[in-house]
């Protein structure tokens, strides 16, 4: 499993190049290898489905959603109405 924080799609598809570039250096096939995101909601469950997808482009198979703390409990209702969709 690789992993990136919270990062803008560039920046995913330039460190993902980077990962594959260090598999070709020692014979690994990077397919081999999933590719997580974790993204921190911000309120809009539109532009968190987004994100995902833009991460997905770009080969990543897991997100992690951060819920920061404030109104937690009613962001995270508001997330789970939109997970089905995304599975």
């Amino acid at each position: 499993m690789w992993n990136t924080p919270d990062a803008d799609p560039e920046e995913v598809a330039e460190l993902s190049a980077v990962l594959d570039a260090h598999c070709a250096d020692v014979g690994r096939d990077p397919t081999e290898i999933r590719r997580s995101s974790q993204l921190r909601f911000e309120g809009s469950v539109d532009d968190l489905v987004s994100r995902i997808e833009q991460q997905r482009a770009l080969g990543v198979s897991e997100i992690v959603i951060y819920i920061p703390p404030g109104n937690a409990v009613a962001d995270l209702e508001r997330v789970t109405t939109v997970l089905p969709n995304l599975r």
